[in-house]
């Protein structure tokens, strides 16, 4: 009692490392069959969510909830937020697919109780969002990302940026699920906003929806117009080396309805451009590295330079079991192409 008498002096002097360990210590005397044990973890729970440490919380509130089952509504909100806190790990430890189930977790578990927990929500629809976008797994992720686009218009407002970035994966969403009607009504939207936007900040979200409008069109076959996006986002990132990055792609991603339409010296000259830039600056043995010699493959292909298309094919094979493992569809598909030639 005097340690328990000590840690809560301690919390209401917000010297949070005293209060924990004179929580600890105290249930260090007590077994779990005493009542007062439990009373001082809910101690020990509240200091930690005061402190937004759910992580740590966690490693209470999970004995709690065994102990007493009927407490789990009471302990939602924190359980919810330890299941974000994860998913954020997750996240910036790059785990993308990992973070998924961790973000499903808090969506169900949180009861946005006051503005806190209502912002809370808008940002982890914006992580989900970002994690089911990142993986490409439209199929499972494309109703948490079209609530992203609600939650986010309602919070920051149609005109804003972050709704120009939920509309992104949306369109993308859409698109990747062959739902081309609804992808192109999510993208003249979009442009409508990038055209409200100021002159300094409308030049690069227009070429970002560019290069994904061009993917669009590349999908259903029109390379014409694929073309025009692709090379209006070209001209933007050409302009300043600090899209050298984006530059790549939007090269690379230009070749596609070049070559799509056999203009091939046209196609290799900016595959090889797009291949000479990422070898010095980034190198080859990266996805960008695999989209290009993938592009290069099929040009050499279709213009019959069978060798030149199997040393490709060989680099892409062994840049993509470096990835991704022997378990990916880029693997099984070179394998089919190298034992085929």
């Amino acid at each position: 009692q005097t340690y328990n008498t000590a840690a809560i002096c301690a919390y209401q002097a917000d010297n949070y490392e005293v209060a924990k360990e004179y929580y600890q210590k105290a249930l260090s005397f007590l077994s779990k069959d005493d009542p007062d044990y439990w009373v001082i973890a809910e101690n020990l729970i509240l200091l930690e969510t005061s402190w937004s440490k759910y992580i740590e919380a966690y490693n209470y509130i999970a004995p709690l909830l065994e102990q007493f089952p009927e407490k789990k509504e009471e302990y939602s909100n924190a359980l919810a937020y330890y299941n974000r806190d994860k998913g954020h790990l997750s996240l910036g430890g790059g785990d993308y697919s990992k973070a998924i189930p961790f973000y499903k977790k808090t969506i169900e578990l949180l009861k946005p109780i006051d503005s806190i927990d209502r912002l809370s929500m808008v940002y982890i629809y914006e992580d989900i969002a970002l994690a089911y976008g990142t993986t490409g797994n439209y199929q499972e992720g494309l109703p948490y990302v079209i609530q992203n686009a609600k939650q986010v218009k309602a919070h920051y407002g149609e005109n804003s940026q972050e709704y120009l970035n939920a509309l992104s994966y949306l369109s993308i969403g859409y698109a990747q699920l062959a739902e081309y009607n609804k992808a192109d009504r999510v993208y003249q939207e979009a442009y409508k906003i990038i055209d409200r936007l100021p002159s300094d900040e409308k030049g690069e979200f227009q070429a970002h929806f560019d290069n994904n409008y061009a993917d669009f069109h590349i999908k259903q076959g029109d390379f014409d117009e694929a073309e025009i996006y692709a090379r209006r986002a070209l001209d933007f990132y050409s302009a300043d080396p600090e899209y050298l990055e984006d530059k790549i792609y939007a090269i690379n991603m230009l070749s596609i309805p070049v070559l799509s339409k056999g203009q091939y010296d046209k196609a290799e000259s900016l595959l090889k451009q797009a291949l000479n830039l990422q070898l010095i600056n980034y190198g080859l043995e990266n996805e960008t590295g695999t989209q290009i010699a993938s592009n290069l493959t099929s040009l050499y292909i279709q213009t019959g330079r069978k060798s030149r298309a199997e040393q490709f094919l060989q680099f892409i094979l062994a840049n993509d079991l470096a990835i991704h493992g022997n378990q990916s569809f880029e693997y099984s598909f070179c394998l089919l192409y190298t034992s085929d030639a």
